[in-house]
């Protein structure tokens, strides 16, 4: 490294509840600084402070996610202040739709500051249909009049899974790009618990791209094979949609089996993992879902689909099926045959993959080669 990297990272909101791209900043910040690199967040809405010991975090106002934002002399002026005061050298936007990651990514132009965009998944093809017509719209106009003509000019674009990389390099064909996938830090370092409850688990917003109606649906049709309970957490990030999920464990008598248990963090969480036979990640679209690793990291096989980005999910011992009722039951019935033995050793083979290709160590390394190579313009 020719010169020390001074990182600002701009996202979204930034709480505990904020889930996936919260996570994933959090634990980049928190492995550069072991490279003594300097890394401070920048976000929107968040009510709490949530970055790791030795991140500055700034606080841009619950008033950056309006329209009129993307015009704000003071957001301007907040990042600006930001950027010159700790004296940044790298702008790294995470995720995509809000004014304070187009404001940055022009002030990373104004400034000649090198700039790195992360979409998270965020443009992903299901995304952009899955609110109809008029959502489609609104995204292609924002797309095209806002956003695109600032990180046009970002220095990297950078991809979690080789199909988010593909997608984006149809968005962005002029850019440089680079693929580094999501990782986690190994939560469990003793064996895995044999206590093990007959639960199914989901944890995760429950948002309709989760597609936690298609783990309901073919729960539906397994229940009657045994005294298996599924075990829903997560907040209710659509109210609606958390509704209609109540609506159909009610309609269809499975309250005895199925339980809404809210958010759950830290010992709870743990606690869920080490003992559930399986979780669930049925998501429509997902760049890695974290869910996936933290499971496996506590000895807990997931299914998980294949628009999650793990290709190489089952050479552990997960299990991939597509986003559909009669593939997740068939995977549902194939996990509820399995001996405790087996179980044991799917969960174990599930967190050896995870320490051997997604822990942070290998993600960290590559990180400063990139910011090092963004710092001396790619000589």
């Amino acid at each position: 490294m020719s010169r020390v990297i001074r990182i600002l990272h701009v996202t979204e909101s930034h709480s505990a509840s904020d889930g996936g791209v919260t996570t994933v900043v959090n634990e980049l910040s928190k492995h550069l600084s072991k490279n003594m690199i300097y890394s401070c967040v920048a976000a929107g809405t968040s009510n709490e402070e949530f970055t790791p010991e030795g991140v500055d975090f700034f606080q841009l106002g619950k008033d950056v996610i309006s329209l009129k934002s993307f015009f704000s002399r003071k957001l301007k002026n907040r990042l600006h202040y930001i950027i010159k005061e700790k004296d940044i050298n790298i702008i790294h936007l995470h995720g995509f739709w809000l004014p304070q990651q187009v404001i940055a990514g022009r002030l990373a132009k104004e400034l000649g500051i090198p700039c790195v965009l992360t979409c998270h998944g965020m443009l992903e093809p299901w995304l952009w249909k899955g609110k109809g017509v008029l959502g489609y719209l609104k995204k292609k106009i924002y797309f095209y009049c806002f956003a695109y003509n600032i990180y046009k000019h970002c220095n990297v674009i950078h991809s979690i899974t080789l199909g988010e990389e593909k997608n984006l390099k149809k968005l962005f064909p002029n850019n440089r790009h680079y693929l580094i996938s999501n990782s986690i830090e190994l939560a469990c370092t003793g064996e895995q618990s044999s206590t093990l409850n007959r639960t199914i688990f989901y944890i995760g917003r429950l948002n309709p791209k989760k597609g936690v109606i298609l783990l309901l649906q073919a729960f539906k049709e397994i229940a009657s094979l045994g005294d298996w309970k599924l075990c829903i957490a997560g907040p209710e990030e659509v109210k609606e949609y958390a509704q209609s999920l109540k609506s159909y464990v009610n309609k269809n008598n499975l309250d005895q089996q199925v339980s809404f248990v809210g958010p759950v963090y830290s010992e709870k969480k743990k606690e869920f993992y080490q003992n559930s036979w399986i979780t669930v990640v049925p998501s429509f679209s997902e760049v890695v879902g974290l869910v996936n690793l933290e499971a496996s990291s506590y000895y807990c096989p997931t299914i998980t689909t294949y628009q999650t980005g793990l290709l190489d999910w089952e050479d552990g011992g997960g299990i991939l099926v597509s986003p559909d009722v009669e593939e997740i039951i068939s995977a549902l019935k194939n996990v509820i045959s399995w001996t405790v033995d087996e179980r044991l050793a799917r969960g174990n083979k599930s967190f050896q993959l995870v320490k051997s290709r997604y822990g942070w160590d290998q993600a960290a390394d590559r990180w400063v080669q990139l910011y090092s190579r963004m710092i001396d313009g790619f000589k």
